[in-house]
């Protein structure tokens, strides 16, 4: 596809999402705002007041979901017709770079949580380890390994903990969450794995050897789209691949041709890329400060 810039001097732009009306919101994480773009690349600055916002999230009935990667972060509730926000959760959470959100339950998913907002109940998202790194108490626990679906335990302040899935071989903290349309959880990790939740709980690999996974995002079609920050490329783990992999195969890695496709290369270094409805894909471009979208190619007439 072609790669056109939409606009420029957004510096730390970050996570991107769009509501039922199309509209394309950003994430700056300096300014702790959030941009709204029209159909024309024009933008207004439609949230202001947050701290180093990344995560963003629109549920398609009017709400904008956001996060902040801070200590003692917040999740903020955006209606985006008024612009009235509502804070869901502060001082409970750490570092959240992505946010996913259930379009039946409204229950909230960052790292390995499940947060339902309207009783504040937490349970774990998957399988995961959990190591307290700050406000150890004693006769407390250090480690804690929490189960999928399990409430987590009374004494832990999910804020004070490093917390990693469970998989078949070491893997470092979530940076993205998304849900499939068949409500499957999937995410991107620091390092190199783009994983989804399996039976039991357990994280089970769909690809591997990414250069650091950022944003992910599933087109209409159900092709995962990855944004790998280090590699300045974006990838597509292909829907009939998902739909049939079985948990014991090995994850591929990005290829021309298999099931993660590489789809664009030479983006500099990126944060997220967002397939929109109309096949265009917006991608945050974080080294140049701007919003880039790649448009499809028109085929030529017969």
């Amino acid at each position: 596809g072609r790669v056109r810039q939409v606009a420029g001097g957004l510096f730390a732009i970050d996570g991107l999402t769009y509501d039922a009306q199309g509209r394309i919101y950003a994430a700056i994480e300096v300014t702790g705002s959030v941009l709204r773009f029209d159909e024309a690349g024009k933008y207004v600055t439609f949230a202001t007041g947050m701290r180093a916002v990344e995560g963003l999230y629109c549920d398609g009935r009017g709400s904008l979901f956001a996060c902040e990667d801070f200590v003692n972060g917040r999740i903020f509730r955006i209606n985006v017709q008024t612009g009235k926000s509502t804070i869901l959760s502060q001082g409970v959470f750490s570092d959240m770079e992505g946010i996913a959100v259930h379009p039946k339950t409204g229950h909230i998913f960052v790292h390995v949580f499940e947060l339902d907002p309207e009783t504040g109940s937490i349970t774990a998202s998957m399988n995961a380890h959990a190591r307290r790194i700050r406000g150890l108490k004693k006769g407390q626990p250090g480690v804690v390994r929490l189960r999928a679906g399990e409430k987590i335990p009374d004494f832990m302040n999910p804020a004070d903990w490093y917390v990693t899935p469970v998989a078949n071989r070491p893997v470092k903290m979530i940076t993205s969450l998304v849900l499939s349309a068949d409500g499957v959880l999937y995410f991107a990790t620091e390092g190199q794995v783009v994983g989804r939740v399996g039976g039991e709980g357990h994280a089970e690999m769909v690809a591997d050897r990414l250069a650091t996974p950022e944003g992910i995002h599933f087109d209409a079609a159900g092709n995962l789209y990855v944004a790998e920050e280090a590699a300045g490329r974006i990838c597509v783990i292909d829907a009939g691949y998902l739909r049939s992999r079985r948990r014991s195969d090995p994850a591929p890695y990005p290829t021309a041709t298999g099931p993660v496709r590489i789809f664009a290369t030479g983006l500099g270094q990126i944060e997220d890329a967002l397939p929109a409805p109309d096949g265009r894909v917006y991608v945050s471009q974080d080294s140049r400060n701007a919003l880039l979208v790649i448009e499809p190619i028109p085929k030529p007439s017969p």
